[in-house]
């Protein structure tokens, strides 16, 4: 609704209230004013933006003064849309720029959480193998009710850098 408002504040449209032929309020109709013809070329980095009137056949050019003056309404409000148009390229492009921005930013995180674990795991005491080895056995345990040797190989893991998390039937791990 808010772009009908705005087509009619600038002389595109107009709006006018009708009874409705079933048991509800008046209705609000919108018809055009004048037929106008828009054109937007984007290219690469630039774009042109053009606005005519379209002249039907019968149209006679009006020659008083009011008529120069609503011409004249007329243009400025072109002018006002077209600079409309172009402030929202100019958003979209500042908008664009700032998505750039923040993905390079997500990938020089993305850098750094590489790096990060890459350190936490230099700094390991253990690999791998050794890892998954002791959550296999760990499990083990716990299936048979060993929790004592279950604790045991945990805290044994912990005490090489690495955090075991049990969800779902499942145990991951994690470098601390």
């Amino acid at each position: 609704m808010k772009h009908l408002f705005l087509l009619e504040k600038f002389g595109l449209i107009e709006s006018f209230k009708a009874k409705s032929n079933l048991a509800a309020p008046d209705r609000k109709y919108f018809q055009l004013n004048r037929s106008v013809y828009l054109s937007i070329g984007i290219t690469g980095d630039s774009m042109e933006i053009r606005m005519e009137n379209i002249k039907g056949p019968n149209k006679v050019k009006p020659k008083n003064r009011m008529t120069t003056e609503i011409k004249g309404k007329y243009i400025q409000r072109d002018k006002e849309i077209t600079d409309i148009l172009k402030n929202t390229k100019l958003n979209l492009e500042l908008i664009e720029q700032r998505m750039e921005e923040i993905e390079n930013e997500k990938i020089g995180l993305l850098k750094d959480k590489q790096s990060w674990d890459s350190f936490k795991k230099s700094k390991a005491q253990v690999d791998e193998n050794f890892i998954n080895h002791k959550i296999k056995d760990r499990n083990e345990a716990r299936k048979k009710g060993n929790y004592k040797l279950a604790d045991t190989l945990r805290k044994d893991l912990e005490d090489n850098g690495v955090i075991i998390e049990d969800k779902q039937e499942k145990t991951t791990w994690k470098y601390k």
